[in-house]
């Protein structure tokens, strides 16, 4: 008798939808810095947690270490589009990059239909940012001229803090002070048992009696 194989149903993810929206600046940005968060946080496999700034100093997002206090500011660019050669530029104002010297500027494309991240992307300590990029003078005012090549050319400048995503658990080896151990989390104290009586509701044998 032969016995019927189960046919495991598929839940991969659906392919990816085909609308175009026409989105404004104001509403590509979180969704770019949604999608940062996502891949970050999903790629820690559960060992650190985002939250978002209450006051904007030049950082969308902070990404913490369980258990710990180590947290990665982020400053999150993105493009919608890029040249056909794979080339981004935009010129950031000097006094809006982040303040915090550990913070990492997150260069993302965002292609159509906006769904989710391209498969790389610049991840870029903001020292180093600060130091090798060029800079300019637009509207009189001074901004780093920032221009990245997304499909990995070696000869571009930012060619060695290009990530492909799958590639982030590695990254996060590399952050300062995250292979550091965590102590375990110390065992609750066990409660005594109470052991119920009546000795407060009893005279004190040696105590004075009332007549």
């Amino acid at each position: 008798m032969q016995m019927a194989m189960f046919d495991p149903i598929r839940l991969d993810p659906p392919d990816r939808p085909d609308w175009r929206s026409a989105l404004s600046t104001a509403q590509f940005g979180p969704m770019a810095e949604d999608l940062v968060a996502v891949s970050i946080e999903a790629a820690a496999g559960g060992s650190g947690t985002i939250a978002r700034p209450i006051v904007d100093r030049g950082v969308d997002l902070y990404f913490r270490r369980l258990r710990s206090l180590l947290t990665i500011p982020i400053q999150v660019k993105a493009f919608q589009y890029l040249s056909p050669d794979g080339n981004g530029r935009f010129d950031l104002p000097v006094t809006e990059g982040a303040e915090d010297s550990n913070a990492y500027l997150a260069i993302v494309h965002v292609p159509a239909p906006h769904d989710q991240l391209y498969r790389r992307f610049f991840l870029i300590p903001f020292h180093v940012f600060r130091e090798r990029c060029p800079r300019g003078l637009v509207q009189d005012r001074e901004c780093f001229s920032f221009t990245g090549n997304f499909s990995g050319a070696p000869t571009d400048l930012w060619s060695d803090y290009l990530l492909d995503i799958d590639r982030l658990p590695e990254w996060f080896a590399s952050v300062s002070g995250w292979r550091t151990p965590i102590p375990p989390v110390p065992h609750t104290p066990r409660r005594h048992t109470v052991i119920e009586g009546t000795s407060l509701t009893q005279p004190d044998p040696d105590g004075p009696v009332t007549v």
